[in-house]
């Protein structure tokens, strides 16, 4: 019972933020899954040229969905925001990332707590952090290879980053 109800509160979230993107309104918080947390978010929309200089705010049409023959498409909007990813204990200490991202693009992840149970932990995470952010910005996700030798910070890493992923709906 109780995951049905987790559910249906999820889905009932992003269908009210699926419904404020399409009506054009600016959501003010995306919804957060397994621990991830979503620090800001922005929609921003270019400036069509066919766009009228009166100060005046546009007015929506509610009778027709589609758009007119005469009137030019309008510009996609791009959602840009950053996302912590869920908090992964190992036994050499806590990994988290955040992530940046633009559409549905990933722009950057950036380590925000790295194993750090020992001097040695500090030396394997350091080492392997950079190579998981290349290889993830590469795939555009958190589905690639391991760092040999740094198996609990490189399945953490990916954990905590496929977390922030899913908290950002881009996969």
């Amino acid at each position: 019972m109780r995951i049905r109800t987790g559910v249906a509160v999820g889905l009932g979230s992003a269908a009210v933020v699926g419904l404020s993107w399409v009506s054009g309104l600016e959501p003010r918080q995306l919804p957060i899954t397994a621990g991830a947390q979503v620090e800001q978010s922005a929609v921003v929309v270019p400036a069509s040229p066919a766009t009228p200089s009166s100060s005046a705010p546009p007015t929506r049409s509610r009778t027709s969905t589609r758009p007119s023959a005469s009137a030019p498409p309008s510009a996609p909007k791009v959602v840009s925001g950053t996302v912590k990813g869920a908090v992964i204990r190992t036994q050499y200490g806590p990994v988290q990332i955040r992530l940046s991202y633009s559409g549905k693009r990933i722009t950057d992840i950036q380590p925000l707590q790295l194993t750090d149970s020992s001097g040695t932990s500090v030396r394997i995470s350091n080492r392997a952090a950079p190579i998981l952010r290349r290889k993830a910005l590469a795939a555009q996700s958190a589905q690639v290879d391991m760092v040999s030798g740094a198996s609990y910070t490189s399945s953490a890493y990916l954990q905590s980053l496929q977390s922030a992923i899913d908290a950002a709906h881009l996969g």
